[in-house]
């Protein structure tokens, strides 16, 4: 194992090392949480910028989360060949304490941070595994947005919702709400953001048909805890008033 001269002082919480990669990939572990990929192009893969890429999103993560990596012993690994049980080709995986990402994707890497943040606060759930899908692919989208909203990106691609469902256009139902609760500081009305966002389960279920792991029902009884989990992603938001 290697670590990187620019990690800074975080030892070991990015993994260079590839010797072991295809025993890490095949754990059977029934919360192997996995990415679906999207993008195959392996033939212009260069793992050399892939790391150098890594490295600049790894400097560029919020103290918490840096602590959360080296507190539990996380170790980030990329992988060209990174494939699912049936041997199709993935974005990313969260097993046994090790992040695996094709790609050095911020996005990605946030969505498999947020299912390593629910084994943290004890809310991963064998039952429903659904409900932990669903809360990674809402932390993607609203960190990605708010970087879309204050300028830091100049693009928002979502990872929640497909297109029309039931004559409803989603995705422009759910980038009018957040632009609707996310202001132009990047702070989020946490009242709606908590209020609402149940009503894209039905979309985001649609979106990702056929995959087992998204077949769950919405429980309303979750416990998503998002005021940590904002904190931890460094996500600024309104308090919601209390009610007397």
């Amino acid at each position: 194992m290697m670590m990187p001269d620019d990690a800074m002082d975080y030892e070991d919480w990015y993994q260079e090392d590839f010797e072991n990669r295809d025993e890490n990939n095949d754990r059977d572990d029934k919360r192997n949480d996995e990415a679906p990929d999207g993008n195959d192009n392996t033939a212009q893969y260069d793992l050399a910028t892939e790391i150098a890429k890594m490295n600049a999103i790894l400097k560029e993560l919020p103290i918490s989360l840096r602590t959360l990596i080296t507190n539990n012993n996380i170790k980030i690994v990329i992988d060209p060949e990174l494939k699912d049980s049936e041997g199709n080709s993935k974005a990313g995986q969260y097993v046994n304490g090790v992040i695996t990402l094709k790609f050095a994707d911020k996005g990605n890497l946030y969505g498999e941070l947020t299912h390593a943040l629910q084994d943290h606060l004890g809310i991963r759930n064998d039952t429903n595994h659904t409900m932990n899908e669903f809360q990674e692919k809402l932390v993607q989208d609203i960190t990605a947005f708010i970087d879309y909203k204050t300028e830091v990106s100049n693009s928002f691609c979502p990872h929640t919702v497909g297109l029309t469902v039931n004559g409803t256009d989603y995705g422009f139902k759910w980038e009018s709400f957040l632009h609707e609760i996310v202001d132009n500081d990047g702070i989020v009305n946490m009242e709606r953001w908590t209020n609402e966002i149940s009503e894209y389960f039905i979309a985001f279920q649609s979106r990702y048909e056929g995959d087992p792991k998204y077949d769950g029902k919405y429980d309303s009884s979750y416990d998503y805890k998002w005021e940590t989990i904002f904190q931890y992603f460094n996500i600024q938001y309104t308090p919601i008033e209390k009610k007397n």
